[in-house]
């Protein structure tokens, strides 16, 4: 079963890695956690992003210019 690991990089540069996932829309949901929680994006806003990331091609680092993360999804 293929697996994802979502990548972000923080404001300040600092790089993390989420645990792997195994499936796009568990990745979906991290993503959109991570902006409502760590920088108070808005629900709708975080979700309309974690959507279009997941349905993304892999590999490629997509930036949120309001809260300033970037994300990217690879295979595990």
């Amino acid at each position: 079963m293929t697996k994802y690991t979502l990548t972000r990089t923080l404001p300040d540069g600092t790089e993390k890695a989420h645990r792997p996932l195994s499936t796009l829309r568990e990745v979906e949901f991290a993503a959109a956690y991570v902006l409502m929680d760590n920088s108070r994006v808005p629900r709708g806003e975080a979700r309309t992003f974690a959507h279009g990331l997941a349905g993304g091609p892999l590999g490629t680092m997509v930036r949120h210019e309001a809260s300033g993360y970037a994300f990217r999804v690879d295979r595990a």
